[in-house]
């Protein structure tokens, strides 16, 4: 079967087998998955509730529509792209099918389910974190392995604009899985946290600076009150610093050294992350290796975020976590 695979600059032709992969939700970014699923040459029955998603659903190629997970066919994988509070209840009615199931980020909204998890999932749960996939990130994560910019000492993640895009969680549940994958990525681990700053209005944290310590120091920024939309990750090191403007940047810039005078541009070929990480799901299912962010993973963010939300409730007078 030929199925086209999706890149920022054309389509490539791609053969695969027939995989029915079962998808919890349709929503904007719902639709997305099922194009891509869809592209990867799979059989897609979705659930869907509202008469949007049912609609986005049924333009999309799902093979069936249905309005509750017990009305699913077999399936040989998951994907669930639900809103986030829901995670853990679709979670849990889908370990019972013992099929691999991808969950969008985060894993859920609290840490006690997460946890929960680690007794029942074993290898059949993962997280889709889409900035593994990359090709900006995974550059600068050889160059490192590479020793380019000498032994690492620093690294800052910067994410602002405006407003909440998913208002049934705060934005530290919002924003932090995706720089935590991103330390992942780089580094292996998530360091541990060592502090942290908030905005907030009326008890609502509108944005935050964590710090996570050990070699390197990780500092994370991010705000949803921004006048401009920004995206950015440096890594210093000792003999050099990498840099990465937004998730549609097209080259890294590399200082030997101190920044003076222009910096070295490091092209890198454009991709899809949310097609190359769907992809990765689906040769799983036909036997390969599995998606790069496993249950251990999202657990650890998922602390993270769990010890982010405790300081919270220390330093911002009648916080509120939970929908925006």
């Amino acid at each position: 079967m030929t199925v086209l695979s999706h890149t920022m600059t054309g389509i490539e032709e791609r053969t695969s087998p027939s995989t029915t992969v079962g998808l919890v939700g349709c929503g904007a970014w719902g639709s997305l998955i099922l194009r891509d699923l869809k592209a990867l040459g799979c059989s897609v029955p979705v659930v869907a509730r509202s008469a949007a998603s049912v609609e986005r659903a049924r333009i999309g190629g799902a093979s069936i529509v249905v309005s509750d997970l017990e009305a699913m066919p077999p399936c040989d994988g998951f994907v669930v792209a639900t809103t986030a509070t829901t995670h853990a209840s679709v979670i849990e009615q889908l370990l019972d099918r013992n099929v691999p199931v991808f969950v969008e980020k985060p894993l859920c909204d609290r840490f006690e389910d997460a946890l929960s998890f680690l007794q029942r999932a074993g290898d059949r749960l993962f997280v889709m974190d889409k900035w593994r996939y990359h090709n900006g990130i995974r550059l600068i994560a050889a160059m490192i392995r590479n020793g380019d910019v000498g032994e690492v000492t620093a690294i800052t993640t910067r994410r602002v604009g405006w407003g909440n895009h998913h208002p049934d969680v705060d934005i530290l549940s919002t924003y932090l899985p995706h720089d935590l994958a991103i330390m992942l990525e780089l580094i292996g681990s998530i360091p541990p946290l060592t502090g942290a700053s908030f905005e907030s209005i009326d008890g609502h944290i509108t944005g935050a600076s964590v710090r996570l310590g050990g070699e390197p120091t990780v500092n994370m920024e991010f705000s949803a009150v921004a006048a401009t939309t920004h995206r950015e990750l440096r890594v210093i090191g000792t003999r050099g610093c990498l840099v990465m403007g937004g998730g549609y940047a097209e080259e890294v810039l590399w200082s030997r050294g101190r920044p003076t005078g222009n910096p070295e541009r490091v092209p890198f070929e454009t991709n899809m992350p949310l097609f190359d990480e769907l992809r990765a799901f689906v040769e799983h299912l036909g036997g390969g290796p599995p998606p790069m962010s496993n249950l251990d993973d999202a657990v650890a963010q998922m602390r993270i975020i769990d010890d982010v939300h405790t300081l919270a409730a220390r330093q911002v007078p009648g916080v509120r976590f939970g929908g925006w």
